[in-house]
This record gives C-alpha cells, structure tokens and sequence, in this order.
C-alpha cells in the first residue's frame, strides 16, 4: 500500500501535475464530483458540494489539483434554440416630445437586466451564460445555449409595433481594457489575453440577442472590479472615456445596441456637479463619454442623474441645455426600495413620479428605469416606510407610474447563478421554479416582485386588465309599502369602481375592485395616493323621502262630530301634531261655544 504523494512535494519535484495515489481499498463509489477516481468512478473522495455539482465547476473551480473526474448524471441535451428570425434592417433612433423613435415611431423598451458579466473575470467558474473550457486557456470562455436561450424566448414574445425588447449587460472598465486589479490578477495569468476572451464573449452575447431582434443596453457598471461600486466613471488605467471608445468602435455599427454611460452616479448631496457633466483630472465626465460613443455612432445614449444613485432629476435639467444638437439621449432612474432605502421617503413611488414629472415637464427627452425592485417586501401593498401607491406593491407601482407616462424600463437582475426563489432578497427576476433558475419568480409567499404576474401584465405594453364586469343581479319585485328605490346606474365605461386616469365615460387606464376601495369615500381617499381616482361606481343611493302624512279628514262641516267636544277631539289622529291641532281646532269651533277658551287650553298643552 503506498501513501498519497504529497501536493507541495509534488510541484516542488517533479514540477509536473499532481496525482495523489489513492489506495483502492478506500475509494468508493461517487456520483458527484470525485477525486483520484478509477474508470469505474470508484474515488477517494466524492465531492457534493453545491458549488461543485456540474460538470463545468467540477472540472474547473473545483480542480484545484487537478485529479478531478465528473461522475454526476449526465446533464440533458439543451432545448433547442428559438427559432431565427430573418435579419432586421437597420434602425433609426432619435428621441421627441418625452418619446423614444425606432424610424419615426414611438416605442418603448421592455426587458430584464442581467447580472454575473461585471464580476466575471474575478470569478472565473461561476455561472454565466457560458461553459467553460479548462483545457483551452486562450478561449475558456464558450456561449451556452441551454442558459441564455430561456432568457431570449421570454424578451423575443413581446416584440409588437410599440414594444422592443431589451437586455442589460454589465460591464467593468479594467476588464475590457486588461487592466490587473487586486482580484483579477490571478485569472489574468492563468489565462492569456483575458481581456480579450471577455471582449469576445461580450461581443458574442450582443450578436446572439440582437441577431433576435432584442436591444442590447451596454452598461459601464464598475469602473474595476476591486472597488465595484464608485461614485461616477473614473480616468486612469481604467479609463471610462478609453473604454467607451473601444466598446463603441467595435459595436458601433449595431443599430441594436445602446450605451448606458455609467451605471449609478452617486456624488455626495449638494456637491458640484461639474465634474460628473465635465469631468475632472480623475473623474470621466458624461459629455465627455457621449463624446467617445458618438466619434463611433449615433446610436441611443443614457445619463443617469449625478446623485443618489442614479436618482436625480435637477442635474440631468441642467445637462439637457448641453444637449441641443444630440438626437438621442435618454434619462435614466433605479427606483429601489428595500432594507438599504428604508426611510429615503423621496424613492417612494409618488416621490418617484416626482421626480419623473420633472424630467417630462423640464425636457423633452424620453426616460427609462434600467435598474429597479423591491426587497423582501409585500407583493401587494407597502413597502418599508412607503405608503401603497393606489394599494399596490412597490414594483408594481413603478410600472404603472411608467406606462403613464411611456417609460421603458428593465428590472434588476437574472442572475444565471440562480435556483429558484431568493427568499434573501427577493430580487432574482429569475428565481422561479419551472424550471428552477430559467423562469420567473412567482413568490407563494407574499413577499417580493411576482415578476410572472408583473410581466404578463405590462410587458407587452398594456397595464393590469380590467377585471369582467360582473352580472347585474335582477332586480328584486318592489313591495306596495314601502317603495324600494332603484339604484342609481353607473356611468358609463370600462370600469364601474375605483378607477385611475379616466376620461369622462369612465374609460380608465387602471379599475381597481379591491374591497378597501370600494367606496366613493375610500376611492378619493386611502386609495387616491396618486391624486388621480375618479370613483366610477355611482354615487349611494338615495334613501326614499319620507311617506306624505295623510290630510286629516275634518269633523263633518255641520254639527259636533261625537255629540260633544272632548269626543269630537277623542276622533282626532294623534299624530302628526300639526294635524291634530288643525282637528282640534275645528273641534272647538263646532262643538264649543267657547272657542277661544277651548283654543287656548289646547294650545298651552302643545309643544310648539
């Protein structure tokens, strides 16, 4: 029996791979990833592992001494692709009156952001539309089908005459340019010219989606992958004006592809905003970038404002007087709402309209949400500290607020890493389970965006339908005493209850039946967050006036009715008052001949 050869001793010496010598007594059977496994797949150790559970991980990230063998069940072949449409002419883009034009028409995007391709070259072996090959260090990156194509059957069913489909890839300057950082040092060495396998498998996702007709949005997301998240495109080795330059030039003659210039702004509130416009010695100005793009092409750009997080409509009034002679620039927003935004009442949604009107008011520029969700949050109702916008949950509102006003708009993210629902943060778009990872999240549990719903919903460029107006009940025979008043009929129209953006017929753009607002008074009120209800239901009905009392029949004209003048009063009906003293009255005048006494005895009994 021979012991296993240690790993150091063996780089050390022989320099050569290590084989760690297993006896075969302690090898057993595994179905996982295995190590210093027989043909057989009898191993000395079975590895089941999560992260090492397909093949790809197994002979790659989970290969650190490379005596890995794939003993797991074979994986089924891919679904075929979507079938290819023909080729799209070219489009025109140019933007007008708050619109965006494909050829002169208006049109809106609709799509889903993705994420995994701004980490990529520091996490080489995660999950990201691809299959890696270990054995080709040149060219490990490989597009896989079986993982991007759900995706692009989901954007493709939406096209229509004023939808166009949309993806977001994320970016990350240092990695496009081959710039070493901290966290892709390793990577970069192991494998040549990494820079450029990223370019190509960049360039090889925008051919396949646009190749079906889905606009591809390229977004700088990170300036490099050791800092992630900086507050605007820097300059340096990572240049954001060097890396629009290239990106541009090689995709600049793509008719489908945009340009976000930098993700999510964020320069301390109230701080100058020129070096986000203009730039400075280590800060990449947006007219700058727009100057790198456009040396390439003419195709759409979008600005998202300098602060908040890509959440500022003042600094983007101000660059629009900049931008007189550019046909086609977009305004964007992320509209989030979770743990991180709790108390920022401003990214509620009527806070959010706000801030979208004055972008609509102030320009005339379209505007677009690259990047929105809600956290763990009701799917339908508040959310952290903001009120429900018309009884809606957060991402719901967000799009109805942009179908108001002809928004497009791409949620954050599928996340090719995925498995089903997120229940951490609930903002896997693709966190459903049929199949798990490649459809989307459809929450049982009332919490989180139910993108299923959301996406059937407005995709396709409509809003929630308008639920069937139900049978009128007949109506119930009317008894002799008293009369039941027939409710009033509603006015005419779609909807006959709470209704949002009507016109006079109560034609509206949104009829919300939800019991809370079932009332006049809830519908103008609790219910009218968005400060445009209009109660279609008709108004309460009517309660019947009240029955005519009957005209007393008076005592006969001649003679005393009862023979005397306490019975002629004892005939008198006692209610109401006002007829028995009109009867009374007439009493004493024909059966007294002391009127006046009698009068006035009675009058002191009354109440009046």
């Amino acid at each position: 029996m021979r012991p296993i050869v240690n790993r150091a001793v063996c780089f050390a010496v022989l320099a050569l791979v290590c084989i760690q010598l297993v006896p075969v007594s302690a090898r057993s059977p595994c179905k996982a990833c295995g190590y210093a496994c027989d043909a057989s797949c009898n191993c000395g150790r079975c590895n089941t592992k999560f992260g090492c559970m397909t093949k790809d991980k197994c002979l790659g990230m989970c290969n650190g001494g490379h005596n890995a063998k794939w003993c797991g069940p074979v994986a089924p072949p891919p679904p075929p692709p979507p079938p290819t449409p023909p080729p799209v002419a070219p489009s025109t883009w140019t933007t007008s009156q708050n619109s965006l034009l494909r050829d002169g028409k208006s049109v809106v995007l609709h799509g889903i952001g993705t994420t995994c391709t701004e980490y990529l070259l520091r996490g080489v072996g995660m999950s990201c539309f691809m299959t890696l090959n270990y054995a080709n260090t040149s060219n490990v990156f490989n597009l896989d089908g079986a993982s991007i194509f759900p995706l692009i059957d989901i954007l493709r069913k939406v096209k229509s005459e004023t939808v166009v489909p949309a993806v977001r890839i994320p970016m990350t300057a240092s990695s496009w340019l081959g710039v070493s950082t901290k966290n892709s040092a390793a990577n970069m060495a192991k494998y040549p010219n990494l820079d450029k396998q990223y370019q190509r498998f960049i360039g090889d996702l925008v051919s396949t989606y646009t190749t079906y007709g889905i606009v591809v949005i390229l977004d700088l997301h990170w300036n490099d992958d050791d800092v992630g998240q900086s507050s605007m495109a820097g300059k340096g080795n990572s240049s954001a004006i060097a890396f629009w330059d290239s990106v541009a030039s090689m995709f600049g003659g793509n008719s489908l592809v945009f340009y976000e210039l930098y993700n999510e702004p964020h320069l301390p509130p109230g701080s100058d905003i020129t070096p986000w416009m203009s730039g400075d010695a280590s800060t990449s100005g947006m007219l700058e970038m727009l100057a790198a793009v456009r040396k390439h092409t003419s195709m759409p750009v979008i600005i998202a404002g300098a602060h908040g997080y890509a959440y500022d409509s003042d600094s983007l009034l101000k660059i629009d007087a900049h931008l007189k002679d550019e046909p086609a620039a977009i305004y964007n927003f992320h509209p989030y709402m979770g743990p991180h935004q709790a108390g920022d009442a401003k990214k509620c949604p009527q806070n959010f309209e706000s801030f979208l009107l004055k972008v609509v008011n102030g320009t005339s520029r379209p505007s677009i949400i690259t990047e929105f969700g809600q956290a763990c949050c009701a799917t339908e109702g508040k959310c952290e500290s903001c009120a429900a916008y018309e009884g809606l949950g957060y991402d719901e509102a967000i799009l109805t607020i942009a179908a108001k006003y002809k928004v497009s708009w791409l949620p954050w993210a599928w996340r090719p890493m995925a498995s089903g629902p997120n229940a951490k943060t609930c903002e896997d778009v693709n966190g459903g389970t049929d199949p798990a990872g490649k459809s989307l999240a459809h929450p049982t549990t009332g919490l989180g965006a139910d993108f299923m719903s959301l996406w059937a919903h407005f995709a396709s460029g409509g809003s929630p339908p308008t639920p069937p107006t139900p049978p009128t009940p007949p109506t119930p025979p009317t008894p002799p005493t008293p009369p039941t008043p027939t409710p009033p009929t509603p006015p005419s129209g779609s909807c006959n209850a709470c209704g949002y953006n009507c016109d006079s017929s109560c034609n509206c753009h949104r009829c919300n039946t939800k019991p809370g607002c079932g009332s006049s008074t809830q519908c103008l009120g609790p219910c009218n967050t968005g400060h445009n209800a209009k109660w279609c239901g008709g108004s309460s009905p009517t309660p019947p006036p009240p029955p005519t009392p009957p005209t007393p029949t008076p005592p006969s004209p001649s003679g005393c009715p009862g023979g005397s003048l306490s019975a002629c009063i004892a005939l008198c009906p006692s209610d109401p008052p006002v007829v028995y003293s009109a009867c009374v009255k007439s009493c004493a005048a024909r059966c007294s001949s002391s009127f006046d006494a009698v009068l006035q005895r009675y009058i002191a009994t009354q109440p009046y």
